[in-house]
């Protein structure tokens, strides 16, 4: 895109506020921003635009899930043992994002949580992983996800640390994509001069760019059948869950799902529901407050289960999903912190201020499973998020 193409792109999308600062560039970021902005149209904006008009509290049409397995069940942990000795087991942890809720301004996955040792998250995830391999003898595989803001970083956090020791082949990286932030008036933002402030599009992509990253094929060749996907920010979550896997496994389902008790109605997790006899989730930000803090006559909350994000794919259904041009999953929206440039009458500049990202999840995955389930568990043994909100 030539410098005048780019000055009419922008007058097009009503977007010329993105120019500040533009003369001063150098050619070479003058072009960087061009290609920058060829990315995204006005039909990227428009939709942009029309998820910030939208009803926030859209959730209906569910119940409360009826049906779901406790944990404990030895039969499960077995099974599940048995299928990652067996080197069936893939893990992907989702870690595209940066560590501003950890009050961290670098990796979240770097972040270190160990109270005594100082281990990072990372390297928790990696230690238990290898631990498993151990015991299993087996070669198990991990795929991390990053996105562009953070891929250079992760890649040598882990060449720092030598992978965590991990076996070498046996660790891939891909990338999700990014989109524009937008601010209260639904326009986009700069980051700075000729960089336009965008994040990570959320984690609901995670299974079609893992697809498009060759990986997926590369595990499907070496025998695994089952894809548990973990969140980076949760310091309990288990690489190789035997016991997820095993349920998975003796359920038959496409997609299984960790599930525990909410503690309280005001608490910023999702619901685990049932809508047209299929197991969903409802963002808590979606839900009218009323919904939200149902109560039994015993005083019990009526959604009573709160979504983990701990989930186990089957092999096929990663497949089916990111070849499914039908597959489509919805936009939230999140209010996120983010700097910014900003003009003032003393001239540009960059401040830390709330916007608006446009992100999928990856629990409206569910909605395309043809089975799904999801099992109980206690929550001090599978969820405890480093989030300083």
């Amino acid at each position: 895109m030539s410098e005048d193409a780019l000055l009419a792109h922008l007058a097009f999308l009503g977007q010329k506020h993105l120019l500040a600062g533009f003369d001063s560039l150098s050619s070479e970021k003058k072009l960087a921003f061009s290609l920058q902005l060829k990315k995204f149209d006005a039909g990227l904006l428009q939709n942009q635009r029309n998820l910030l008009l939208q009803n926030k509290n859209i959730a209906d049409g569910f119940k409360p899930l009826e049906k779901c397995e406790s944990a404990g069940n030895a039969e499960n942990i077995r099974i599940g043992e048995a299928l990652i000795s067996s080197g069936k087991v893939g893990c992907i942890i989702l870690a595209g994002g940066q560590g501003t809720r950890l009050g961290s301004k670098g990796l979240k996955g770097a972040f270190p949580v160990a109270p005594v040792t100082g281990k990072s998250l990372f390297q928790l995830f990696f230690e238990r992983a290898a631990a498993v391999v151990r015991k299993a003898q087996a070669a198990l595989p991990i795929a991390v996800m990053t996105s562009s803001l953070n891929h250079k970083e992760t890649e040598a956090f882990f060449s720092k640390h030598n992978w965590f020791g991990y076996l070498p082949g046996n660790v891939d990286l891909f990338q999700q994509k990014t989109l524009p932030f937008i601010d209260d008036r639904g326009n986009w933002l700069l980051e700075a001069p000729g960089k336009l402030a965008e994040g990570p599009d959320g984690n609901g992509g995670v299974l079609k760019e893992f697809f498009l990253s060759g990986i997926w094929e590369r595990w499907q060749q070496r025998g695994i059948q089952y894809v548990n996907v973990i969140v980076v920010d949760n310091a309990l979550a288990d690489p190789f869950d035997a016991e997820l896997c095993g349920f998975q496994e003796r359920s038959g389902a496409e997609v299984v799902l960790k599930g525990v008790e909410r503690r309280s109605a005001d608490e910023k997790m999702g619901i685990i529901v049932e809508k047209q006899g299929k197991v969903q989730v409802v963002e808590y930000s979606e839900l009218a407050d009323q919904a939200f803090s149902q109560r039994h006559d015993d005083g019990s909350l009526r959604y009573c289960l709160a979504n983990t994000s701990l989930f186990s794919f089957h092999m096929d259904f990663v497949r089916r999903i990111a070849l499914d041009p039908q597959a489509a999953l919805p936009w939230h929206l999140a209010r996120k912190k983010a700097n910014v440039l900003l003009g003032t009458a003393k001239g540009l500049f960059q401040e830390e201020v709330m916007i608006w990202k446009c992100e999928t999840f990856i629990f409206d995955l569910l909605a395309y499973a043809k089975h799904s389930a999801v099992l109980f568990c206690p929550r001090e043994l599978c969820y405890a998020p480093r989030d300083r909100r």
